[in-house]
This record gives C-alpha cells, structure tokens and sequence, in this order.
C-alpha cells in the first residue's frame, strides 16, 4: 500500500522522533507484507525515525495479536526497552475488535511507548466490529 504525503496518521502515546520503532506489517499475504513494509519503510525515513526492527506476519486480521510470532518479537523489542514505539499501517492491522484497540492503547500507556498508524487518519477507527 501506497502512503499518501498529505495523510495525517494517527497516533496513539506520546510520540518521540528520538525513540527507535519497530515497522510491524500484518498482511494477508507476503506480497501484500513486503509492499506495506517497503511503504512503512519509507514513511519512517520521511520522519527521521531510526528503526530497530522490521517484523512482519501473514494472517488473516482476525488473527489476536498473541498467535502472531512477529507481533510477540515486537512486544519483546518495546518490553525491554530496545524500541519505544510501533509504526504500523492501521491499528485495525493489529487489533481487530474494540476490546482488543483498548487493550493495545492500555499496553502502550503502560510501557510508555507510542504508536503511529500513517494510513488510519487521526480520530478514524477501523476496527473489524
């Protein structure tokens, strides 16, 4: 997916340019990963935004985020401090129900962390129910 520059993501946390991110896709298929990885990619060199790690899955958007191999490397990298935030496409991609959006935002508060959402404008949700 194709990041449009004058899209204003949403962002979720206190967000910090100094921090390193995590680039974490959630796709339906790898090909679809690979370009929405490449489009993150892009957005955080745009934002002068060091990266520490790219992760990446393929499954379906139901999937919770704990049966997600790459999603427990990015808790990981946040948890022990070696990131201090998430760059993904859409909130949606990580968390697919309103319990979860508020059980993913609760975490975030908690480690102190943020996340950037660049193709989910500010105040859109769009999660799957």
């Amino acid at each position: 997916m194709k990041l449009r520059a004058e899209t204003e993501p949403l962002i979720v946390g206190r967000f910090d340019h100094s921090r390193p991110v995590v680039l974490y896709s959630r796709a339906d298929s790898a090909v679809m990963g690979l370009s929405n990885t490449e489009s993150l990619a892009e957005f955080a060199r745009a934002q002068g935004l060091s990266v520490a790690a790219i992760r990446s899955d393929v499954c379906p958007p139901d999937r919770h985020m704990v049966m997600r191999p790459q999603w427990a490397h990015t808790v990981e990298l946040i948890e022990s401090g070696r990131a201090g935030g998430l760059v993904c496409m859409r909130e949606f991609d990580i968390a697919h129900t309103a319990e979860v959006v508020r059980q993913l935002r609760g975490w975030l508060e908690a480690q102190g962390a943020f996340a950037v959402y660049p193709a989910q404008g500010p105040g859109r949700t769009e999660t799957g129910r």
